[in-house]
């Protein structure tokens, strides 16, 4: 067979290749519910502790000013401002040139809020530390050698929005989906 085991054009077979240590990814999240659809840029990292089982962390941050609300009556309108870290956890079920994996994102994060006029200063310096818990679908689509295109959907869970007048819990929760480019080494 010319050129050995694989031909030139085609890929060889994530399963074969036993060295992969970790995965690096940044992501485009999008959360929708009721009332909001809220747009998040994060980025992922994990290890292999297993063939099949990667443990890693994860970062999130909203970077519009996609969840509005009014502090108290009679002030101007305020957008929250939101980022959370979360230990990550996933099971790859098939490796091969589409990979798909179940996970589950478990962590903390804070919330403030700014004037939605753009001013960069924050109304609210102490903000509220909120839980959040998010298990998910994974599907990896290789591109290049070791660069994946990353599909994910899921449902946020977000717990102790408390401070903000008109928010609640279910304002920041509800079904996610994200585009990513992955990388395997």
């Amino acid at each position: 067979m010319p050129g050995g085991q694989y031909d030139r054009y085609e890929r060889k077979p994530i399963s074969d290749e036993s060295d992969t240590q970790g995965i690096i990814s940044v992501s485009y999240k999008v959360v929708s519910n009721d009332r909001f659809t809220i747009n998040d840029l994060g980025i992922k990292a994990g290890y292999f502790a297993t063939e099949n089982m990667t443990i890693g962390f994860e970062y999130f941050y909203l970077f519009d000013e996609s969840v509005t609300f009014t502090p108290a009556e009679g002030e101007p309108g305020a957008a929250i401002r939101f980022d959370y870290y979360s230990a990550n956890v996933s099971y790859f079920i098939s490796r091969s040139f589409v990979l798909t994996s179940l996970g589950l994102n478990m962590g903390f994060g804070q919330m403030n809020f700014t004037a939605t006029r753009g001013t960069p200063i924050l109304d609210d310096m102490t903000g509220d530390w909120v839980t959040v818990i998010e298990p998910m679908a994974n599907v990896y689509v290789q591109m290049f050698d070791y660069f994946f295109l990353n599909l994910t959907a899921g449902y946020r869970i977000v717990n102790g929005v408390e401070e903000y007048n008109d928010l609640e819990n279910s304002d920041m929760s509800g079904f996610s989906s994200s585009i990513g480019l992955s990388y395997m080494f």
